[in-house]
Order: C-alpha cells, then structure tokens, then sequence
C-alpha cells in the first residue's frame, strides 16, 4: 500500500551543495526567462521576417567564414598563415637545443641490451603456456609498437661504435 523509501541513497539534485543548488536555480530561471522573450519575439515575426532573419544570418556568417577560410587560403604577399617550427631537444650537458631527430646520437648501453635482451627473450618464452600466451598477447595488443621497438633498441646497439 505504501512505498518505502530508502533514505540513505542520496541522487540528482539532492547530491549538490545548497549553495550549488541555489546557483543552479537561479541559472535555470533565468535561462527560462529568456526562452520565453525569444519564444515570444519570434511568434511576433512573420513567415517573411523568419526568412529575411535567416537569410541574414547565413550572409553574415556565412560570408565571414568564407573570408577567415581565404585569408588562412592565401597569404596574399604577407606572412604565411602556419609556419612550421622545428621540435627542440635539449640533451643533459648540452647548453643548447638542437633539431629532433638526430641520427647516431642514441647510445645503448652493454647493460641496457643486455636487459632489452632479456625481455625480449622472456616475452618470447612466454608464449610456450597458454596463460603466458595470453598475457603475452594482451600485452602486445595494449602496446602494439613494443616488438619493434625492442627490435630498435637491439638494432642501435649492434651498429653503434663500440667505445
């Protein structure tokens, strides 16, 4: 006959901060307002001032996005519309920047590759059990570049000067 009611669950509006819910109020009754003044200014206008309103909101911005798309377009003698930066890379002990990417300053230690060849083997070998399989396969599918990095590193290392 009766409803019950949980008490303890606290949702939608209830959830807020008074202060919260007063400003959201407040928010809401004048958004309603002016609704209300457009609704009713635009049940004033005919069917031709609709159409002249509309059209004249299609010419002006229409035409101002026409002219921003040129502008961006054409540089028309003045400076390009993008220039192109260059990404900087500042190495430790270096005071200056220099351009990315520069080939030949990658250095991989003996202990580095020893370690990338130890989990590039141990990846391996994980695919001889059907759950290392499956980690194994979920991990590649989560960081599908890794192989071939593994395979870079390897590779910067075998074609590095040996110091």
């Amino acid at each position: 006959m009766f409803k019950v009611r949980n008490k303890s669950k606290i949702t939608g509006d209830d959830a807020r901060p008074p202060m919260l819910r007063k400003v959201a109020r407040k928010i809401g009754a004048i958004q309603h307002r002016w609704a209300d003044q457009l609704q009713e200014k635009s049940e004033r206008l005919s069917v031709t001032g609709k159409k002249l309103a509309l059209g004249l909101f299609l010419a002006v911005f229409g035409g101002w996005s026409m002219y921003i798309a040129w502008q961006s377009l054409s540089s028309g003698g003045h400076q390009a519309a993008m220039a192109v930066q260059p990404i900087t890379i500042s190495h430790p002990g270096e005071g200056s920047s220099i351009s990315a990417p520069v080939p030949g300053r990658i250095w991989v230690s003996e202990k580095e590759y020893r370690a990338i060849q130890a989990f590039h083997h141990y990846l391996d070998s994980m695919g001889q059990s059907m759950p290392g399989r499956l980690w194994r396969d979920s991990l590649l599918k989560a960081r599908p570049g890794l192989l071939d990095s593994l395979q870079t590193i390897e590779q910067i290392y075998l074609t590095q000067p040996k110091k």
